[in-house]
């Protein structure tokens, strides 16, 4: 038998529905925050007042924005820490990025500007400049930062996002990655990039970029005198700001051309030739490998250019260098080039580069009585480019008359050695 709905129950449950309509939503409450902005560069171009004026304002969120993925908007993903690259961006999943013509709408739209909808959290005033970098922190800890530099009538964006190493994963030995935007920022437009998060009561973040036109040339100048303070150039060393542009390249064209700077001024062809044929995955390994070497160092040739060689070691016994440089280490090791073993073992016992190349000759000396014909070949080769050839003596010659011609290579050396020491 059904139990009759008694009136009183009706009215409760109208009420109740009525009540909470009638309660508005609240009004999202986050603490604000405080967007950075710091220079780099030389700003040189720059100084004679050509800046662009660029502005971020920081907001919560309570829900997402539609917008393309950031890997879709990404022209380029790098890392620089040698990460495989996937493709994905580090950032969460949802991140995406608004052009100018979807901001606008997104700002404009009256439902999304409401209190409980959005919230302005912070703003920051920023110059970008040829040669003036601008890298903005919007305070918030989730959240990537944005660096700006103007390319010809637009301002290029590029995230840079911020990870720990993962100490379960070797593979994943953190660092920065860098992404650049397909879209420009042109004068006059804003962008907006849209980051997940998971506090209480909001869906993201949001960091909506605009470019209002030219900036005062107080603010420009201002600018360039903070990227000359961060520099600090007149305290560093040749050798330190090559490597801080190292450090902060992007891409293996740039990176390749900071370190050859460095190859250069310590006068160190070998190190050329290594940078000239390193692939990116290994010049990226010799990039983080030098980045710690100290530059002040009376003998920071020899430090950069063993740490330089040592990043190799890794490839070396996995079997993944490239032909490259294969050829590589052959031109300047000879047989000590195909034996990561030993070229790691002379690179970090000698304390010096002069006792290191004699560590190098006395290996491949030693390597023509290999019983391997390609190691005896490459030994004879390296020798005999540098004038050091043992007389009488070829590769593919029978044992007996190649042990012969080193025999007599030794006693010719003693004898030598011997008359030395009588003078």
């Amino acid at each position: 038998m059904r139990r009759p709905i008694r009136p009183f129950s009706l009215c409760a449950l109208l009420l109740g529905l009525l009540a909470c309509r009638a309660t508005p939503p609240r009004p999202l409450e986050l603490p604000a925050v405080s967007p950075t902005v710091r220079y780099a560069g030389s700003g040189g171009e720059a100084a004679g007042g050509a800046g662009r004026a660029v502005c971020c304002d920081v907001f919560a969120v309570a829900e997402a924005p539609a917008g393309a993925s950031i890997e879709q908007s990404a022209s380029v993903i790098a890392s620089d820490h040698g990460d495989p690259f996937r493709g994905v961006s580090h950032l969460p999943a949802g991140t995406v990025w608004l052009d100018a013509e979807a901001t606008e709408a997104w700002l404009a739209a009256p439902d999304a500007a409401a209190p409980e909808r959005r919230q302005h959290l912070g703003r920051v005033d920023a110059v970008a400049g040829p040669g003036l970098v601008a890298t903005i922190g919007s305070g918030l800890p989730s959240m990537p930062e944005l660096r700006l530099e103007c390319r010809g009538d637009a301002t290029a964006v590029l995230l840079v996002v911020h990870t720990e190493p993962a100490h379960d994963d070797p593979d994943h030995p953190g660092g920065d990655q860098y992404v650049l935007l397909r879209d420009a920022l042109p004068d006059g437009a804003s962008c907006l990039c849209f980051v997940p998060s998971s506090d209480r009561g909001v869906a993201g973040y949001a960091l909506v970029l605009g470019s209002p036109g030219a900036a005062p040339a107080a603010a420009v100048a201002a600018a360039v005198a903070d990227a000359a303070r961060a520099d600090d150039d007149d305290a560093l060393t040749a050798a330190a700001r090559q490597q801080r542009l190292a450090a902060r390249a992007v891409g293996g064209f740039n990176r390749r051309a900071a370190m050859l700077g460095i190859a250069e001024q310590i006068a160190s062809p070998r190190a050329l030739d290594l940078l000239l044929s390193a692939d990116e995955a290994h010049l990226i390994a010799i990039g983080t490998a030098t980045a710690t070497v100290d530059s002040t160092a009376p003998d920071y040739a020899w430090r950069f250019e063993r740490a330089a060689w040592l990043a190799l070691i890794p490839g070396m016994q996995r079997d993944e260098l490239t032909p490259a440089l294969h050829a590589c280490m052959q031109r300047h090791f000879g047989a000590l080039g195909s034996d990561a073993t030993m070229l790691e073992m002379h690179l970090n016992g000698s304390p010096d580069a002069p006792s290191f190349d004699a560590a190098v000759r006395e290996e491949n000396l030693a390597a023509l009585d290999d019983s391997a014909a390609a190691i005896r070949a490459r030994a004879h080769d390296w020798l005999t480019a540098r004038a050091l050839a043992v007389p009488g003596y070829a590769p593919l010659d029978g044992k007996q008359v190649r042990r012969e011609a080193l025999r007599r290579h030794e006693r010719e050396a003693a004898a030598g050695l011997g008359q030395e020491h009588a003078r």
